[in-house]
């Protein structure tokens, strides 16, 4: 809307700017799998507004705002890979902490089941019952 309209072009790059905190915002909210797809998005719609708008572009634009349009995309792109590499090893840590979890609660669950199965064997062993005056209740 911003070049299609008469005048005020430069308000273009105001709205290229916001696609930075939507692409943080993306990273830090939406699970992985879901965050990954929508990411690839937001880092091709600034490129691709830019390549549908471009010959409307060169009539609005002169040389200078064409270098400033260059650098957004140098920049945006370098942002989102850095934020690619930043995000991985957090995701990496919170993937690996619930694994660990679940670990810990997967050995506490089979630990009660082992001392289920030893305090009924002991109490089935031959003898046992003897030894605790249970003879005539058991048998």
């Amino acid at each position: 809307m911003a070049v299609s309209g008469a005048d005020e072009h430069l308000h273009l790059f105001v709205y290229l700017v916001w696609f930075f905190p939507v692409l943080v915002f993306n990273k830090l909210v939406n699970g992985p799998t879901t965050g990954r797809w929508i990411a690839k998005v937001l880092l091709a719609v600034p490129g691709l507004l830019v390549v549908l708008l471009s010959p409307r572009l060169i009539k609005v634009f002169n040389e200078d705002k064409g270098i400033l349009l260059a650098v957004y995309g140098l920049s945006y792109g370098c942002f989102a890979a850095m934020l690619n590499v930043a995000t991985r090893h957090r995701e990496e840590v919170i993937v690996e902490r619930e694994r660990a979890e679940s670990l810990k609660m997967e050995a506490a669950i089979l630990e009660s089941i082992s001392d289920s199965f030893v305090s009924v064997d002991a109490a089935f062993r031959p003898g046992v019952h003897e030894r605790r005056g249970l003879r005539g209740v058991w048998g």
